[in-house]
């Protein structure tokens, strides 16, 4: 899962254009993995928590649509 999830977020840095943001983003992610399967155990081991939503469903439709506002707005609250 931690793979999948690195490699969503560096292929929407990737149609970004921004290399130098895809890089340090991908780099960030990469050592960032080490923890995350923690995150990952608790979002699947709490009642209040849900491990998988429609956040990432919702950026790349907003992105297919062209709608940068929502997309924008989407991925601002998908870091929170």
């Amino acid at each position: 899962m931690s793979a999948s999830n690195r490699d969503f977020h560096v292929a929407i840095a990737t149609a970004g254009g921004n290399p130098y943001f895809k890089q340090g983003y991908a780099r960030m992610l990469d050592e960032g993995r080490r923890l995350l399967h923690m995150h990952f155990d608790y979002l699947s081991s709490s009642p209040e928590e849900a491990l998988l939503t429609s956040e990432h469903a919702d950026m790349i439709e907003a992105i297919r649509i062209k709608d940068t506002e929502k997309a924008d707005q989407l991925a601002h609250a998908h870091t929170r």
